[in-house]
C-alpha cells in the first residue's frame, strides 16, 4: 500500500537523493507532535528551514504567515505546487541561512539538513524568536548537549535545548542511516553582571556570550571588554587581569572565532580563578 509520500513521489516522478540529504518525514504521528510542540497561534509567523516537498508545511495551522524555504530547485518546484492552495504559506527558493537573517518571524521549525546543523544552531544564538522545533541527528545533538565541542559550549550559553524524543529511522523516506532527535529550543536570558557572579555556570555563560558577540576581535581585547563589563574595571585594570590569566601571547593574539575547544576550556578556567581572587574585587562565584 502506498503512503502519502509515495503518492507525491509518483505524481511528480521524483526520486529523493539521500546523497543530497533528502530524507522526508513520513509519519503522521511525528508530524502531529511537531505541530503540537510548535503551538501555532493566529498571529504567529513561522519560518521553516528546509521545507522539502512540504510534508510539515502542509500541516501547519492557519496563521499570519509561513515562510517555507527550500534550496534545491526540483524539490522547491514540488513544494510550490503542494502548498499552492494554502494562502498563508509563502514558498521561497533559496538559502534558509540567508533569509533567516532578514525575515521577521516568531517561531522556527525544521527537519534540518545535516550540512547546515551547525550554522543554523549558531544563528539561533542571536536571532529573535519564541521557540524552535528541530529534527537533528542524534550524534550531533549528543555532542552539543554534552558540551564536548566548542559549539556545545556556546549552545549552552545561549540556548535551552530540550530533548523531546528520538524519531525512528523508518519515519523518513528514504530511511536515513543516522538516528534523529526531536528537540525544542528556546533562547536563554543571558545573565546580567550581578547574576553572572552568583554561580560558576552563570559566569561561564556570561563570558561565552560576551566572547561570541566579539568573535571578530582578538582574544586579548575581547577578554578585556568582558572583564570591564563583568567586574566594572577600567580597561587598564582589565588588561592587567587578562595578562595574569596565564594565556600565551600567541593565543591572546588570535581572533576569538579562530579559537578551538581547548582554548575555551583554558579561558573559562582562568576566569574562574580570576573571579575568586581578592584582586578581582568581586564576590566568588558558587558551584
Amino acid at each position: 500500500m502506498e503512503n502519502g509520500l509515495d503518492i507525491v513521489f509518483r505524481k511528480y516522478t521524483f526520486s529523493p537523493d539521500p546523497a543530497m540529504d533528502q530524507h522526508f518525514l513520513n509519519n503522521p504521528d511525528d508530524i502531529r507532535e511537531i505541530i503540537a510542540l510548535l503551538e501555532v497561534h493566529s498571529e504567529d509567523i513561522i519560518f521553516e528551514v528546509g521545507a522539502g516537498i512540504g510534508t510539515i508545511t502542509k500541516n501547519i495551522p492557519q496563521c499570519r504567515k509561513v515562510f517555507a524555504v527550500e534550496i534545491e530547485p526540483e524539490t522547491f518546484s514540488i513544494l510550490k505546487q503542494e502548498v499552492s492552495a494554502i494562502p498563508y504559506v509563502e514558498p521561497i527558493n533559496g538559502d534558509a541561512l540567508s533569509y533567516i537573517r532578514t525575515l521577521k518571524f516568531t517561531k522556527i521549525v525544521s527537519s534540518t539538513p545535516f550540512s547546515i546543523c551547525e550554522p543554523l544552531l549558531q544563528e539561533l544564538f542571536v536571532l529573535d524568536y519564541e521557540k524552535c522545533i528541530l529534527l537533528l541527528p542524534k550524534k550531533f545533538t549528543d555532542n552539543v548537549l554534552s558540551k564536548s565541542t566548542k559549539l556545545g559550549l556556546f549552545a549552552d550559553a545561549f540556548l535551552k535545548i530540550t530533548r523531546v524524543r528520538e524519531i525512528l529511522p523508518d519515519s523518513f523516506s528514504p530511511v536515513p542511516k543516522a538516528r534523529t532527535m526531536l528537540l525544542m529550543v528556546k533562547k536563554r536570558e543571558l545573565p546580567k553582571k550581578g547574576e553572572a557572579l552568583k554561580s560558576v555556570a552563570e559566569l561561564e555563560r556570561f563570558a561565552l556570550a560576551s566572547l561570541f558577540q566579539q568573535r571578530d576581535k582578538k582574544l586579548k581585547n575581547a577578554l578585556r571588554e568582558t572583564l570591564c563589563a563583568l567586574l566594572g574595571k577600567t580597561k587598564r585594570e582589565a588588561g592587567s587581569m587578562v595578562a595574569a590569566m596565564g594565556i600565551s601571547t600567541a593565543v591572546l593574539s588570535r581572533h576569538v572565532e579562530n579559537l578551538n575547544y581547548n582554548h575555551y576550556l583554558r579561558i573559562l578556567s582562568g576566569l574562574r580563578k580570576l573571579t575568586t581572587s581578592p584582586l578581582s574585587g568581586a564576590p566568588s562565584a558558587q558551584n
